[in-house]
């Protein structure tokens, strides 16, 4: 993908980003971009980490997080997933927080 696209892709917000990892780094870069206007799925190994953040739910306490998770699982801008055929389908970008 040439500079140019990827430029398009984030000034009209349809980059489709991947974050792997849903912990203390993971979730809130997850939720703030989703915050920002782009479709994130948040990855994680952990079956109720990703049924948590489906839900609505932050499994990470952390102040002001629950409302970024709820608002945009809502919204269908974040979502999470531990398949990872069903990730790289679905995305342009990843984004390691691991």
């Amino acid at each position: 993908m040439l500079k140019e696209d990827i430029t398009k892709l984030i000034q009209d917000r349809s980059l489709r980003l991947a974050v792997l990892g849903s912990g203390y780094v993971g979730l809130p870069t997850a939720a703030l971009f989703a915050d920002a206007g782009f479709r994130v799925v948040a990855v994680d190994v952990r079956r109720e980490v990703v049924d948590a953040v489906n839900s609505g739910v932050s499994p990470v306490r952390e102040l002001g997080l629950q409302g970024h998770v709820e608002r945009n699982v809502v919204a269908s801008k974040l979502k999470a997933s531990s398949n990872s055929q069903v990730i790289f389908s679905e995305i342009n970008t990843v984004i390691a927080s691991i």
